[in-house]
């Protein structure tokens, strides 16, 4: 199953107060949170999430910066460390990560990406990073639509919350990597059972299989292009509708990447790299080497 992440998302009617526009680099980016951020609007990084928050912020940037072939020689474990310009992108990487980071919200510590969400539709926090399950969050728990960056969205007032790629990697698709683990035991035949009926999309009977009742929940989204009502919102739709048009032309498949942080590495490595920016956001460019 497939999800969209290396999303960012923001409440517009911020931005529309503050005469700014919506970014589309990097650049952009900072200067909107710098300006938000002197008006004490924060850029919300969580770190409850033992530095997951902090990882989603540091792909997007490397993605933005190095493109998706050096991305993936990273997810590969390729990626070839000694070269002059590789050291360059994840310098300027790391100068990144530190100058958003600074303009974190206070108590950031000990806060979660839900609670981030809540920020960003109230307008106490200018930005976050995040996937195609904040829409969902949204959704479900604070009855609120998200909606893509594109006309007719951006020009109307009574949206809070909107989400388009991170500055700089319009053009590539995150797919974030669920999976179902079967453990050895005497009811591995159920687990065997149930990963089926999971990866399914219709088990017989009238039942329906996996697939789309973890979709209508979930902002799954799938490369079969089948009318459905299971996306709530504009935005799931978008992001639904992007995957299936690239997923056509053979040639788009260098749009695709596995996210890092979401299914691309293996968990000791997402441990490892996960600690090592969370001490890198806390201590700051003395946490380089972590």
């Amino acid at each position: 199953m497939y999800i969209g992440g290396g999303l960012l998302f923001f409440n517009p009617q911020v931005l529309r107060e503050y005469n700014l526009p919506i970014p589309t680099t990097i650049d952009q980016l900072y200067y909107d949170a710098y300006v938000l951020y002197q008006h004490g609007i924060c850029f919300m990084i969580p770190g409850g999430d033992s530095g997951w928050d902090q990882f989603n912020l540091w792909e997007d940037i490397f993605l933005a910066l190095g493109g998706p072939k050096l991305y993936m020689e990273f997810l590969y474990g390729t990626l070839n460390l000694s070269d002059p310009q590789v050291q360059a992108i994840i310098n300027e990487t790391n100068t990144w990560f530190l100058k958003f980071q600074a303009l974190d919200c206070p108590g950031w510590e000990s806060m979660t990406w839900t609670q981030g969400v809540a920020w960003i539709i109230e307008g106490k926090a200018s930005f976050q990073v995040n996937g195609d399950w904040w829409v969902t969050y949204a959704y479900d728990f604070l009855n609120t639509t998200t909606y893509p960056a594109i006309p007719p969205y951006t020009s109307w007032t009574n949206i809070t919350a909107m989400a388009e790629p991170f500055p700089g990697t319009a053009g590539v698709y995150p797919l974030v990597v669920d999976a179902v683990a079967v453990p050895v035991g005497p009811g591995e035949s159920y687990g065997v059972l149930f990963a089926k009926w999971w990866s399914s999309w219709y088990w017989g009977s009238g039942i329906p299989g996996g697939e789309p009742t973890w979709t209508k929940w979930k902002a799954v989204t799938f490369y079969t292009n089948i009318t459905t009502d299971y996306y709530n919102t504009p935005e799931q739709w978008w992001s639904y509708e992007e995957l299936v048009n690239w997923s056509k032309n053979p040639s788009d498949w260098c749009r695709f990447v596995y996210q890092l942080s979401d299914g691309g590495v293996f968990d000791d490595v997402f441990a490892q790299i996960d600690q090592g920016l969370l001490t890198y956001a806390e201590v700051g460019p003395s946490g380089t080497s972590q």
